[in-house]
């Protein structure tokens, strides 16, 4: 009965770090990393802010000044 447990707590355990493995991005910086996979030219994170910014364009009129910058600008 013990050993029974001890398995099925193993097989659990490997279960759950499957699982997040398979959800984050662990696996893809890994494989980066070790140069299998090349690195992206443009990341998730630059590509929302040119998304962004190209729909708040729209919203500026025409001759204003748009200040970009730290909190000090």
């Amino acid at each position: 009965m013990r050993n029974r447990l001890l398995w099925a707590y193993i097989v659990f355990v490997h279960g759950l770090l499957v699982l997040a493995l398979a959800k984050s991005d662990v696996l893809s910086r890994l494989e980066r990393g070790l140069g299998l996979r090349p690195a992206p030219e443009i990341t998730d994170h630059f590509g929302r802010m040119v998304s962004y910014h190209t729909r708040m364009d729209g919203n500026v009129p025409a001759g204003a000044v748009v200040f970009i910058g730290a909190s000090h600008t």
